[in-house]
């Protein structure tokens, strides 16, 4: 946060180092070293553009195994059928509690039909 000409105006720079709690100096993109507290900073929102750099590049020599037939393991049925049926291994889950429904008092003199 800078002001010019009494206005608000933002710059874009980068911390270089924390001097204590909540003051930092800040690098601007202008090349100026300034000093600023923490309430004095905003992130930003513009991307950083990533570098990509790459090493040397390296070969492996993996050695080739030729004639080689694939081993399959031993096929067995997908599907084994029990003794009993499934639904006699399954328990019987109980319905959840129900709260019992009366009519509220005042209808008790009218025919209400469910």
């Amino acid at each position: 946060q800078m002001f010019s000409n009494n206005r608000q105006v933002w710059q874009f720079g980068v911390i270089k180092k924390k001097l204590g709690k909540r003051h930092y100096i800040v690098n601007l993109d202008s090349g100026r070293n300034i000093k600023r507290h923490i309430n004095q900073l905003r992130p930003t929102l513009v991307v950083k553009e990533k570098m990509v750099t790459f090493g040397p590049e390296q070969s492996f020599d993996v050695p080739r195994i030729r004639n080689q037939t694939p081993t399959h393991p031993d096929r067995r049925p997908n599907h084994i059928e029990p003794d009993q049926p499934l639904e006699a291994n399954v328990p019987v889950r109980s319905p959840r509690p129900v709260r019992e429904r009366r009519p509220p008092p005042w209808l008790k003199d009218f025919i209400v039909q469910k």
